[in-house]
């Protein structure tokens, strides 16, 4: 769907609107699997986005997000426990 948009883009220059926490977090994942590199701009953007991205329910209901779904920018699939697209329910 967003193929067009990407195409031959990192991370320093192109992001989704949604999920951005499990993009970047996959991105790095596959990175690491595969030893590929990353240029500083886009090491930067992603310590930017992970930063800003909870670690765990516990963290993200401190800072006030419960109940995030699909479309919220830290929804990560992990947090959404019975998989009802909601994350960190409370």
């Amino acid at each position: 769907m967003n193929r067009p948009q990407k195409v031959d883009q990192d991370l320093a220059e192109w992001l989704p609107a949604l999920n951005q926490s499990w993009y970047v977090n996959r991105v790095v994942q596959v990175k690491r699997k595969y030893n590929l590199s990353m240029d500083q701009a886009e090491a930067n953007t992603a310590r930017r986005v992970l930063d800003a991205c909870p670690r765990n329910c516990t963290e993200a209901h401190s800072m006030g997000m419960s109940n995030m779904g699909r479309d919220h920018r830290s929804y990560q699939p992990k947090f959404d426990r019975n998989r009802d697209g909601i994350a960190c329910e409370r």
